[in-house]
């Protein structure tokens, strides 16, 4: 059934009322079903809150979408409940030679130095509905929405995901090339049970070296502290001063130097700070900020976000930014929080503070189309190209010919 051109809806032999929602309108008419999916949602994440795929869509939507109608939220609903959601817009190729229609996630597809960095991107979904909502999901994939994609790409999945065990198997159909790729991990640091059961889950040393510290910052007077309205826009100004300067001092632009970015991240800040879902918060001595760090809460869980760190003034404290990792996660553990995300990335301190990973993939999917097929072609020959050029700039003395031992 179609509605006003913008939606689209059927009923699955599994009762669940499947619907592909293009218009910003509708979505924004499900903001209540949605948030209350996000609550019971075993993939429940940061960046599947409402707010943050709103806020991407209207920031980044128009520069990242082929079309203006570029929605494709595939919905499932049980009796008129929502049950099941997958945040996906049509997305515009990285490069021409990419070639194809692309589908993937809401909050994925910026230039990379502006990315967001949507990380546990999914499926939403009521854990009873876990398995119909799945197939009904994907059976839409490949079936209504098959003709406007020749590409899926959905990034930064937890390696558990239901989509990536339907991708992994053989629901993906026999048209389609499915492939599984790692992402890398998310450290992990787990806060059960209060702060000091957490170091008394670190290594010796790791363990040692956080309580010197920490002993260091209190003698030296260092002031932590974390933002409440009335100094939202202090510390978020130095929190970017601080990354900035890093950054420049390595000759690169930092992610803070791209309007949409920043903007963002102003509106989030806004939204969510109030509420205790945004954290910035600030370490500081004599008056000066010396480590800015900024993240999220939900459900139990802190997203480490971003973070400045001024070194150079922190006086003989080593490592201030360790520090201020400390005394937030004192506070955190304190408040009831009980994982401390890193996020991705492989930094030598995150492995150091973290207790756990959790793994992130890739699900590619490439039909077989002949946009696909000219894409692979293309690709081909700009490989085959750089080898000839790579042989034409190679010294005659190098090549292979020229090297191998004289037979005489």
């Amino acid at each position: 059934m179609t509605q006003s051109g913008q939606t689209e809806s059927r009923v699955l032999p599994s009762q669940l009322d499947v619907e592909v929602v293009r218009d910003p309108a509708r979505w924004a008419a499900m903001e209540e079903d949605w948030q209350a999916l996000l609550a019971v949602s075993p993939s429940a994440s940061t960046a599947l809150h409402y707010d943050w795929l709103r806020t991407w869509w209207e920031t980044y939507g128009g520069i990242c979408s082929r079309r203006q109608d570029g929605l494709r939220i595939v919905t499932c609903r049980r009796g008129g409940r929502l049950v099941a959601a997958l945040p996906l817009y049509d997305r515009r190729p990285a490069r021409a030679r990419h070639g194809g229609r692309r589908l993937g996630f809401i909050g994925t597809g910026e230039a990379e130095r502006e990315e967001i960095c949507s990380d546990y991107l999914d499926l939403l979904y009521r854990p009873e509905d876990r398995e119909e909502a799945t197939a009904a999901v994907c059976k839409v994939l490949l079936g209504p929405l098959a003709a406007e994609y020749d590409q899926l790409e959905l990034t930064d999945l937890s390696d558990n995901s239901p989509l990536v065990q339907w991708a992994g198997g053989d629901g993906a159909g026999a048209c389609h090339h499915a492939a599984v790729s790692p992402r890398g991990a998310c450290p992990i640091a787990d806060l059960t049970g209060g702060f000091e059961a957490y170091l008394g889950r670190l290594s010796a040393n790791t363990r040692q070296q956080c309580r010197r510290l920490m002993r260091q910052a209190e003698q030296a007077k260092f002031v932590f502290e974390v933002a409440d309205e009335s100094t939202r826009d202090e510390f978020f100004d130095q929190l970017i001063e601080l990354h900035q300067r890093r950054w420049r001092a390595d000759g690169k632009p930092g992610c803070f130097s791209a309007e949409r970015f920043t903007q963002f991240h102003r509106e989030l800040i806004k939204k969510w700070l109030p509420e205790g879902r945004a954290v910035l918060s600030r370490l500081s001595l004599d008056g000066r900020p010396i480590a800015v760090k900024y993240g999220f809460v939900l459900n139990g869980k802190y997203d480490f976000y971003q973070s400045g760190v001024l070194a150079d003034e922190a006086g003989e404290l080593k490592s201030p930014g360790v520090v201020s990792f400390m005394y937030l996660m004192r506070q955190l553990a304190d408040q009831g929080v009980r994982t401390f995300d890193f996020l991705r990335g492989s930094s030598s301190y995150k492995q150091r503070l973290a207790t756990t990973a959790q793994p992130l993939v890739q699900v590619r999917l490439v039909r077989g189309t002949w946009r696909t097929g000219v894409g692979r072609l293309c690709t081909l020959v700009r490989r085959g190209g750089g080898k000839v050029r790579r042989r034409l700039r190679q010294p005659v003395g190098d090549s292979d010919e020229a090297s191998a031992p004289n037979p005489l």
